[in-house]
C-alpha cells in the first residue's frame, strides 16, 4: 500500500516528529453475518481466536513503521456469541 510506504518514510525521516504511540484498528467483515457457520479462526484453542489471527497484522504493521514493540494492549469483544455448525460437524 504506497500510503503505508509514505508513513515510513516521514516516520523514519523525523517529519511526524517522535512517535510515541500506534494505535490501530482491523475492521474484517468476513464474519460480519450471524448465520456464518464456524470456523477454526473462531477456535482459540486452534487458531489463538481473532486478537491472534487478526491482531497480529496490527503488531506487524506496527513494526514496520515504527520497529520494536515496547508494550501491547488489546481490546476485543465477542460479536456474535453463537454459530450455526459447519457441514459435516457434530
Amino acid at each position: 500500500n504506497p500510503i503505508i510506504g509514505l508513513a515510513r518514510e516521514l516516520i523514519k525521516n523525523g517529519d511526524l516528529g517522535q512517535i510515541i504511540s500506534f494505535q490501530g484498528e482491523f475492521s474484517e467483515d468476513f464474519m460480519a453475518d450471524p448465520a456464518s457457520p464456524w470456523s477454526w479462526r473462531c477456535d482459540a484453542e486452534h487458531a489463538g481466536g481473532a486478537l491472534a489471527d487478526l491482531g497480529s497484522h496490527l503488531l506487524a504493521m506496527a513494526r514496520y513503521l515504527l520497529g520494536d514493540v515496547e508494550a501491547v494492549c488489546a481490546d476485543t469483544q465477542t460479536v456474535h456469541q453463537q454459530r450455526p455448525a459447519t457441514t459435516g460437524s457434530q
